[in-house]
């Protein structure tokens, strides 16, 4: 009996001493390896208008960064990187981002252009599109090579002014080509700082901002028009003018 325990005693230990050894060396659980930047969901805060979607699906831009000053993560470029929602909880890369033990913020905009070089200098023009939500992503701290999983939730950096028309007791056919807006409050142009969310260097303030349109009024049904506007801060009244079978109506 003392001799059977003895043996049992020799090879717990040994196997012990097995597992240790493999645990150390394995390459999947050192603590010092990169991992892939996973970005897990992308949502959206809660709006009535016009993005009313919880979940993001398009594309949008990132940007990672350490606290090292400069716009790079262990000395790597990681600006303007594209990822793809799917709106189902799955966000693709164009390329991967490698994070390491060095701690990591990330950054993020919607929608996502391959013409940005800073996220702190996003140029929004509204000139021929006033449709297009913007947005832009509370910043994700803390990630890396051990917390690799990102949640972001994107804000709207814009407004939105809903002009809802029904034909009521309008007896022309009631075909809408143009509705726009404008006053001192909007403008058309600005630059978003997508780290911030601030919006500046406000320019075409109180220039018309329109969605061309070609639609008929309907009597028993209100039909809904979102314009996306860059507010400018200012408290002001602004116009609305809608061409209906030609004719303008403010």
């Amino acid at each position: 009996k003392t001799i059977t325990s003895h043996r049992l005693e020799v090879q717990a230990v040994l196997l012990s001493f097995i597992c240790s050894c493999q645990t150390a060396h394995s390459p999947f659980t050192s603590p010092e390896a990169d991992s892939t930047l996973i970005i897990d969901k992308v949502e959206v805060s809660a709006t009535k208008a016009p993005y009313t979607a919880p979940v993001l699906k398009g594309e949008l831009g990132i940007m990672l960064v350490d606290d090292s000053g400069k716009d790079s993560y262990d000395g790597k470029e990681y600006l303007n990187v594209r990822f793809t929602a799917e709106g189902d909880g799955i966000c693709r890369p164009e390329r991967e981002v490698l994070l390491s033990t060095t701690e990591a913020r990330l950054y993020s905009y919607y929608p996502y252009s391959g013409t940005i070089t800073d996220l702190r200098n996003i140029p929004i023009d509204l000139s021929s599109d006033a449709s297009t939500d913007h947005m832009y992503g509370t910043p994700v701290t803390d990630l890396n090579n051990l917390n690799p999983n990102a949640a972001i939730t994107m804000n709207h950096a814009l407004a939105a002014i809903n002009i809802s028309l029904i034909k009521g007791k309008y007896s022309g056919p009631g075909v809408v080509t143009d509705i726009s807006v404008y006053g001192k409050g909007i403008a058309r142009k600005a630059i978003l700082d997508a780290t911030t969310g601030i919006l500046r260097d406000f320019t075409d303030i109180a220039a018309e901002i329109r969605i061309p349109t070609d639609f008929r009024l309907q009597s028993g049904t209100a039909q809904n028009n979102y314009l996306i506007v860059i507010p400018t801060g200012e408290s002001s009244p602004f116009t609305i003018k809608v061409t209906i079978d030609g004719m303008e109506f403010f």
